[in-house]
């Protein structure tokens, strides 16, 4: 399951990413990295992004990325623009618009966001929220 593209695999992979964090579980880091490739908005197509995104209510979604990403944090002093990234587009379904656009709206001209699909889903987000 965990190297399949199929629709619907992803969210129900995160499911479970989301039963073993509340279980105490642990998870390899080969693993632990295919789960957090599906987090990343560099990657893939908007509908695969927002299938992660929604597997699971939007708290629990921030804490399972969070245990998934903790390895990559643990060295960071600051947060990165895909963690920011995940909290804005998190908050937004959730609707919070406000936090949403402001949290798009830093990380929008942060250097790190690049010119690619990140910099677009964050300039598109921006767009949808501003109205």
């Amino acid at each position: 399951m965990i190297y399949s593209d199929t629709p619907g695999v992803r969210a129900e992979l995160i499911r479970v990413a989301n039963d073993m964090r509340k279980n105490g579980e642990t998870i390899t880091d080969d693993r632990r990295g295919r789960v957090h490739s599906y987090f990343d908005a560099g990657l893939g197509s908007d509908e695969d992004l927002r299938e992660v995104l929604t597997a699971v209510p939007p708290d629990e979604e921030w804490a399972t990325y969070q245990w998934i990403d903790r390895p990559l944090t643990e060295w960071a002093a600051f947060p990165r623009v895909d963690q920011q990234f995940v909290q804005a587009s998190l908050w937004e379904i959730a609707g919070k618009r406000d936090e949403a656009l402001k949290q798009f709206r830093q990380i929008q001209h942060d250097p790190e966001s690049g010119d690619g699909t990140l910099a677009r889903r964050i300039s598109d987000a921006v767009k949808r929220l501003s109205h």
